[in-house]
């Protein structure tokens, strides 16, 4: 009998694992998919999609997401962070905010945090998110329960080396893929002199001088190495510079930067002409091919 009673318990512990089991995966499969409708600029559908049915299921509709900012939203993991514009900045009185919110696709929603002027990047782990806003003169880390964490001013990041003249707001630029350090910058008039790093689990920080590279138009982060990819193509802001710059034949040269040994690698050149690069991985670089219409690779030494 006793052994009877043993063998039930433990048939009906296994159950209870695999259903759970299958719950969490089932779980898993499950994302929220945002959807702006046509000619809208604040009009967004949320639906809940099944990663193995393909199937979506309506949510529910904002009609408040701010859809003319860069990083209105962003999915992660299945879950949407949505910035929302509440009130008018048209009206000098109004009394507007940005706020940032999080849906889940158990239609679990969560305010985080309101600023105005807010700009946002979540981990990929969403164990940490930092927020920008108000001038862009600070900078605030969360948890993943939207408490704050640790919050950060410009002359935080500041090396003493920038000119004179110059009054940087900050700027996010990437976290690395493990979660466990944030990089951003300094810039003014799209002007970047000074690239940082933050350490999550000791919040040191790291300032990189990078007023003396010629980076113009072009640069991304390798956010894992702290190598960043850039061209000196120059910064237009109007379609007849870019045509004489084109007719200039002046060269245009891509560099590979590492920002902790302050060393620089020139990868190619062509003759005016940008070239668009990326990271493809950790060790990889794509770009527009200097004297072709393709792209090509290139593997980092």
């Amino acid at each position: 009998m006793k052994n009877s009673t043993k063998f039930f318990l433990m048939m009906g512990l296994v159950l209870l694992i695999f259903i759970v089991g299958c719950s969490s995966q089932a779980n898993k499969d499950l994302q929220i998919v945002a959807i702006p409708q046509p000619n809208s600029q604040d009009t967004i559908d949320l639906f809940i999609k099944n990663g193995i049915s393909g199937k979506e299921e309506l949510y529910k509709t904002i009609h408040d997401a701010y859809l003319l900012h860069y990083n209105s939203f962003n999915s992660i993991n299945g879950d949407l962070y949505i910035i929302k514009r509440i009130g008018s900045v048209d009206n000098a009185d109004s009394n507007w905010s940005d706020e940032l919110w999080k849906y889940t696709p158990q239609k679990k929603e969560t305010k985080i945090f309101s600023i105005r002027g807010l700009d946002f990047w979540v981990a990929p782990n969403e164990k940490t998110m930092v927020i920008t806003g108000e001038g862009n003169n600070q900078l605030i880390f969360f948890n993943d329960r939207g408490n704050e964490l640790i919050r950060y001013n410009t002359v935080d990041f500041t090396t003493g080396k920038e000119s004179n003249d110059y009054s940087p707001r900050i700027g996010l630029l990437k976290w690395s893929d493990n979660s466990e350090s944030f990089w951003g910058a300094l810039a003014s008039g799209g002007s970047e002199e000074t690239i940082f790093n933050i350490n999550i689990s000791t919040w040191v920080v790291k300032k990189y001088d990078i007023s003396k590279l010629s980076m113009g138009w072009e640069s991304e982060l390798n956010a894992n190495k702290g190598l960043l990819l850039y061209s000196d193509y120059p910064i237009m802001l109007d379609i007849t510079s870019v045509e004489l710059f084109k007719n200039s034949k002046k060269p245009v040269n891509l560099y590979v930067y590492d920002l902790n040994n302050q060393s620089q690698q020139q990868i190619s050149s062509s003759i005016a002409k940008e070239f668009k690069p990326k990271w493809v991985d950790d060790n990889t670089i794509e770009f527009d091919s200097p004297n072709s219409t393709g792209r090509q690779q290139y593997k980092i030494n």
